[in-house]
């Protein structure tokens, strides 16, 4: 009744069939975050080949040439309070070191930025190089790639900026 299962075009962006490597990696929707994820020397490759030989070649490719850093904003709902927390990875996928900072009552717009924020601190005083963020928060991606300054939280993303220059990423 409700024309569940029978129109196969894409919800998103209206292609014709949506098979599963349409779903996960091809559709636009999805390919523009893939796009902000993976380095442009990628993405050639990324973006090649029919469903078995991406995951296999995804599955067993690191596009980071030292680490990575994952950031993200807790929230813990019971108390609302919130903290920011990441951790850095080698190139192997093995841990180096996590970090948190306890926020308090905030959104977790902020406390993204400020996982961010202290993550990027820990790899400049580190001195590491050559490492690949990653967040869950697609509006603080754009957010920190805006270069307005009528972004709220602009003391945040303007020493978000300082840090990325800084630290080269």
């Amino acid at each position: 009744k409700r024309d569940i299962g029978r129109d196969t075009s894409c919800g998103l962006c209206g292609y014709h069939s949506k098979d599963i490597l349409h779903v996960i990696r091809d559709c636009l929707g999805v390919r523009e975050i893939w796009s902000q994820v993976i380095p442009i020397k990628n993405h050639l490759s990324f973006f090649a080949g029919n469903l078995h030989e991406w995951l296999e070649s995804n599955l067993y490719t690191s596009f980071s040439t030292f680490g990575e850093l994952c950031t993200d904003g807790v929230i813990k709902v019971d108390l609302g309070s919130i903290a920011a927390e990441g951790f850095l990875r080698n190139e192997n996928g093995e841990w180096i070191i996590d970090f948190n900072r306890f926020l308090g009552e905030c959104s977790i717009f902020d406390a993204e930025l400020w996982g961010i924020l202290d993550g990027l601190s820990l790899i400049h005083d580190s001195s590491f190089a050559g490492v690949m963020m990653q967040t869950d928060n697609l509006e603080v991606v754009k957010a920190i790639q805006e270069t307005s300054s009528s972004i709220l939280n602009s003391a945040l993303i303007s020493r978000i900026h300082h840090l990325l220059e800084n630290v080269g990423l």
